[in-house]
């Protein structure tokens, strides 16, 4: 019986925990759920930066708010993804979702590559992290 409460509590655990979705897969977000039209226009000088989410249960109820600089962006919900084009340098990215307060990362972003970052939320709280999956 003490094996399978462990069994259980290490299981709840591991599902409270979303995936990562591969960019490839990742759903693009709807227009209705882009805020500034003008972040995501290809441009001269500019890179790319995509943000996801990750799928999953947990918080699958709130959507993801993007913000580029503080200023709001876009909403994702699991699965999706919102591929920004950004002028070269330095950028603050940001993500909120119901519950968990605001947490940033910084992007150096060039025209040469593309950054990727996903959105994921697990028992420590919501996380913003660069990845190359």
């Amino acid at each position: 019986m003490k094996t399978w409460s462990i069994l259980s509590t290490l299981f709840l655990f591991a599902a409270c925990a979303t995936q990562p979705v591969p960019t490839s897969q990742a759903r693009l977000v709807p227009d209705a759920r882009i805020f500034d039209r003008s972040l995501i226009t290809p441009q001269e000088g500019h890179g790319q930066v995509i943000v996801k989410r990750d799928s999953g249960f947990i918080g699958s109820g709130c959507r993801a708010h993007i913000f580029v600089n503080a200023a709001p962006a876009a909403d994702l919900s699991p699965g999706e993804k919102v591929v920004f084009s950004l002028p070269e340098g330095r950028h603050i990215l940001g993500a909120r979702t119901c519950g968990n307060k605001m947490i940033e990362v910084e992007a150096d972003v060039t025209a040469v590559r593309p950054l990727v970052f996903r959105v994921g939320l697990d028992m420590g709280g919501l996380g913003l992290y660069p990845t190359a999956f």
